[in-house]
């Protein structure tokens, strides 16, 4: 008889699957053919943060999101040089699947982050999204790479938008939205 799981250290679902990819042009195009879209594609540069407890600074990546059913695909492309787990993954070439992440609301966001670390994760990358949400980027003992996002009202209304546009999108509009 095997022994019962672990209470999970994230509230469910997991809502998002995010790729590494070293072109996000050609990726979003890779994805659309699949069928993958509307997707809305911007360029951010992120200060105030840590990686591997060390301040990081002027992190600079292109992003892109669409929704499949209700899950998020995130395509980043980590732009110059900086010390960030998407530059990492990128320096070693790591290209695809990179992380899985959850949402959690403010009231839970401490408490998901501290029974994460109390489960043996640590801390890959923090910040808080240039004051948009915190959010955490933690290593589990396997391997895995897991992003916590606090659900600020800023940050529902821009994940609830991205949604919203692919529900309601119709061939009148960009497949692109930048």
């Amino acid at each position: 008889m095997s022994s019962p799981l672990p209470a999970p250290a994230f509230p469910r679902p997991v809502r998002q699957v995010g790729h590494i990819v070293p072109d996000i042009e050609a990726a979003v195009a890779e994805w659309i053919a699949l069928g993958v879209g509307p997707w809305t594609m911007f360029g951010t540069t992120q200060s105030g943060g840590t990686f591997r407890g060390q301040p990081s600074d002027d992190v600079a990546t292109s992003m892109a999101f669409a929704f499949v059913g209700g899950m998020q695909i995130e395509l980043i492309e980590a732009v110059g040089h900086a010390h960030a787990v998407w530059h990492d993954a990128r320096d070693r070439g790591a290209f695809g699947p990179h992380h899985i992440a959850y949402w959690a609301a403010p009231d839970e966001y401490d408490s998901s982050l501290s029974a994460a670390l109390a489960a043996g994760m640590t801390v890959e990358q923090d910040g808080d999204g240039n004051g948009m949400a915190r959010f955490a980027y933690l290593l589990a003992p396997g391997g895995a790479l897991i992003e916590l996002m606090e659900l600020t009202d800023m940050s529902r209304w821009f994940m609830d938008d991205i949604a919203t546009y692919g529900r309601d999108w119709d061939a009148t509009q960009p497949l692109i939205r930048r």
